[in-house]
C-alpha cells in the first residue's frame, strides 16, 4: 500500500471517529437536527451500490466537509449558549438577542452552503440510476413531507 493511500485512510478514519463522537455528544443528535450528517450520513448510500472508487470519493468529500464546517459548528454551539444566557437575563436585551441570533444565522448559512456544495459534488459522482435511488432526505426533504406532496 502506498504511503499516501495509508495516510488518507488514517486521516479519513480519524475524521469519521471524530464526527461520530461529536454527533453522539450533540444535543441535536436526539432531535434529528444537525449540520449535514443527516443529508449524507451513514446508510444514505446503502441501496445505491456505490463502487469502490465512488465510495472513496464520497468519503473524501465528507471528510473535507467536516473539516471545513467543524469550526463553524463549534462557533454555532458557543454562540447558541451565549444566546441562551441572553434569554435568561433578568432583563432580556432585545437588540443583543437579535444581534446574537443574526450571528448564528450567518454561521448556519455558511454550513448550509457547504452542505449544498458537498451534495452537488456527490451528485457529480453518481450515475443517473444511482441518483434516482437516493432518498428524499438527501435533498433536504423529510420523507413524510415529500410523500404528502407527491
Amino acid at each position: 500500500m502506498q504511503k499516501s493511500t495509508l495516510v488518507f485512510f488514517l486521516t479519513f478514519g480519524f475524521l469519521t471517529i471524530m464526527a461520530i463522537s461529536a454527533r453522539a455528544q450533540s444535543p441535536s443528535a436526539a432531535t434529528g437536527h444537525g449540520y449535514g450528517v443527516r443529508s449524507l450520513g451513514v446508510g444514505m448510500f446503502d441501496n445505491i451500490n456505490l463502487d469502490d472508487d465512488q465510495t472513496y470519493e464520497v468519503a473524501g468529500l465528507r471528510g473535507m466537509f467536516y473539516a471545513k464546517t467543524g469550526p463553524l459548528r463549534d462557533a454555532i454551539k458557543a454562540k447558541s449558549a451565549e444566546l441562551d444566557q441572553l434569554w435568561k437575563a433578568a432583563q432580556p436585551d432585545k437588540k443583543a438577542i437579535l444581534a446574537k441570533s443574526a450571528e448564528i444565522e450567518s454561521l448556519s448559512a455558511k454550513v448550509k452552503e457547504a452542505r449544498v456544495e458537498l451534495a452537488v459534488n456527490v451528485l457529480k459522482i453518481l450515475t443517473a440510476k444511482q441518483r434516482a435511488l437516493l432518498p428524499p432526505s438527501f435533498f433536504g426533504r423529510n420523507s413524510d413531507e415529500h410523500a404528502a406532496k407527491s
